[in-house]
């Protein structure tokens, strides 16, 4: 009797699995969803364990425990182990007798993947399987929508070019044709004219770069670790893959990502918004005016917080003729000019005095009292 029962635990454990959806659940903010999860086969899982969780979610507190978005043990929701954020928002399905092990979730706020592991204890030995499902939020559609997710964004100074004057509590910054007294830091873009926010970016984030001229100008994120010294691609905002660009000019549009361009159609504005879902993957770049009309969008895994950055481009052989013959700095067709108040970027160029700026995100900035 014994031996039988050991082989019938073998075949148990080899057939025990999850099913779950192959493809990511889309939601808006605020929606209830449901994560569907089946054991397979359909056995009850109302007297076994049904563990959801995140694999974002890190051990903490003095014991160093993980908390879990659900638990179910002992034939009920085990609310020490939960998040309590989640507590009063989860609830299993009804389908527990039948192998439903699917999870609701009510008011979602943000997109992450969930892991969904299902144990059974026979005869002491414990066999398991395990399962995720992704949750996308899908983006806003209005521009009042996507500024819901604005936040206070500064410039760093430890990252600005020499060339690249900050102002305004950090949040304005000008380019010149002399250096600027910054000390030493590693930080520091020693040879492209770019700088990068202070503040990471991580969950959902929306801003907006307006601007006018001639000169182009690259709207982009980075990852912290990007290379700093040199002429190398491996420091340009988009040459890398560390950094993802769209470059903006007054007749078209480019994305860069890894050195490869990619041309970019739609209407030319003065103001490009820039979206960002950092647990989905998703980065979106729009075009702005009285209608938001997408421009590109990236759908990739990113691994490290972002941050967001501005390059100007570089001075050009007739501006280094300008600049030798001219005694004065801020009268040259070479002076860029950038202020920052809050999440949405604000870029203005122009021949004489090219400007840049952040405005709070919510009216259109006062870009004529900038020139």
């Amino acid at each position: 009797t014994l031996r039988c029962s050991v082989i019938g635990y073998v075949m148990l454990n080899l057939n025990l699995g999850l099913t779950a959806s192959s493809e990511p659940i889309l939601a808006a903010p605020g929606d209830d969803v449901i994560l569907p999860c089946r054991v397979d086969p359909d056995w009850n899982a109302v007297e076994k364990t049904v563990e959801w969780s995140r694999p974002d979610l890190k051990a903490s507190g003095p014991q160093k425990r993980v908390e879990y978005v659900y638990v179910h043990r002992f034939r009920k929701m085990d609310r020490d182990m939960m998040m309590e954020t989640y507590i009063q928002r989860t609830s299993l399905s009804e389908g527990l007798r039948h192998g439903d092990v699917s999870l609701r979730i009510h008011n979602l706020q943000f997109s992450n993947r969930y892991l969904c592991k299902y144990s059974q204890d026979t005869w002491t030995n414990i066999s398991e399987a395990v399962t995720e499902v992704d949750v996308l939020l899908s983006e806003p559609v209005t521009r009042a929508g996507f500024l819901k997710y604005s936040q206070k964004i500064t410039l760093d100074p430890a990252t600005a070019n020499m060339n690249l004057l900050l102002s305004k509590e950090n949040r304005q910054v000008k380019r010149t044709n002399c250096e600027q007294s910054y000390p030493d830091h590693t930080d520091r873009f020693t040879d492209y004219n770019q700088v990068l926010s202070k503040e990471p970016l991580t969950g959902r984030c929306y801003w907006e770069v307006e601007w006018r001229g001639k000169e182009g100008i690259d709207v982009a994120v980075s990852y912290k670790n990007i290379n700093r010294t040199g002429w190398l691609n491996q420091c340009k905002f988009g040459y890398n893959s560390k950094s993802w660009s769209i470059c903006c000019d007054a007749n078209s549009y480019a994305f860069f990502h890894k050195g490869v361009k990619t041309p970019v159609s739609g209407p030319v504005s003065s103001r490009i918004g820039v979206y960002l879902d950092h647990r989905a993957g998703i980065l979106s770049f729009y075009s702005v005016s009285k209608t938001m009309t997408l421009l590109h969008t990236v759908q990739t895994t990113f691994t490290q917080p972002l941050y967001a950055g501005i390059g100007f481009k570089e001075f050009n052989e007739s501006e280094m003729k300008i600049r030798k013959s001219l005694v004065g700095g801020d009268s040259t067709p070479s002076s860029v000019f950038c202020k920052f108040s809050k999440t949405v970027f604000s870029v203005a160029l122009n021949p004489g005095k090219p400007l840049a700026e952040i405005t709070s995100g919510v009216t259109s900035p006062p870009i004529g009292c900038l020139f």
